[in-house]
């Protein structure tokens, strides 16, 4: 593990990345701070999905884990283009001795939308929306899978949860996204193979309830094709790739 590769090599390492997008085990980012403490080497968090949406201060605020550098963007500003990259003043101050240059470093729409957007995030209660209809959604998903006897696995955080088909067969599993995609699509629900589901401000009761049952006639489609072994007979276009 990473404790074993800085034992042997913690004075090669500069910094380690990574992204809390998945429930790590209880203490595991604990576990990394301390390590990287322990060695001098700098913490950076990708909240490039997690930022704005676990929380107003992403994974470190929701985990209270806080990493020396984190990189920010997405859902910041709703849509318009922006990103953001912050650090502990130790580590930021060293860019005052940089030639930083950036196509767009004078465009200032996206800055609007993105205090704009920070701004009805801290006024309204968007974080427990977003995470009960999150948590509604997952377990929906869990429950038609369960009902429908089909391999189906929930996982990720309520925000940004996601599901998957289990089967060995990787043609058959293809297939079955695919079927998945296309009946969904012909209901009017779009989603995205394998990825995530992430929840917004504007999803409510009623467009969780109608993913879900559009869920559940893209599911049985799915229940009848396995049994007859036909998955493929469903098909009505080409393969559809993540």
């Amino acid at each position: 593990g990473l404790a074993k590769i800085l034992k042997e090599e913690g004075d090669q390492v500069a910094c380690i990345i990574m992204e809390a997008r998945t429930p790590p085990a209880e203490g595991f980012l604990e576990g990394v701070r301390n390590l990287a403490d322990q060695y001098g080497i700098v913490l950076i968090f990708d909240e490039i999905v997690t930022g704005f949406r676990l929380a107003l201060g992403g994974t470190q605020e929701y985990h209270n884990v806080t990493p020396d550098l984190a990189a920010f963007g997405k859902s910041m500003s709703n849509g318009l283009p922006l990103a953001a990259f912050l650090g502990k003043r130790e580590i930021m101050q060293i860019a005052e001795d940089l030639t930083i240059s950036t196509t767009y470093g004078n465009e200032a729409l996206s800055l609007a939308a993105g205090l704009a957007t920070i701004r009805e995030l801290k006024e309204k209660n968007v974080f427990e929306h977003t995470w009960k209809m999150g948590q509604k959604l997952m377990d929906g998903w869990l429950r038609l899978g369960d009902e429908l006897s089909l391999p189906l696995s929930v996982n990720g955080l309520a925000p940004i949860g996601a599901f998957d088909f289990h089967l060995d067969d990787a043609q058959l599993k293809q297939d079955v996204w695919t079927l998945f995609l296309q009946e969904a699509a012909l209901r009017g629900v779009l989603f995205r193979r394998g990825g995530l589901n992430f929840i917004s401000f504007s999803h409510k009761e009623e467009d969780i309830q109608l993913t879900l049952d559009v869920c559940r006639e893209a599911l049985e489609i799915i229940q009848t094709a396995l049994e007859k072994g036909d998955v493929g007979g469903h098909l009505r276009t080409w393969d559809i790739r993540a």
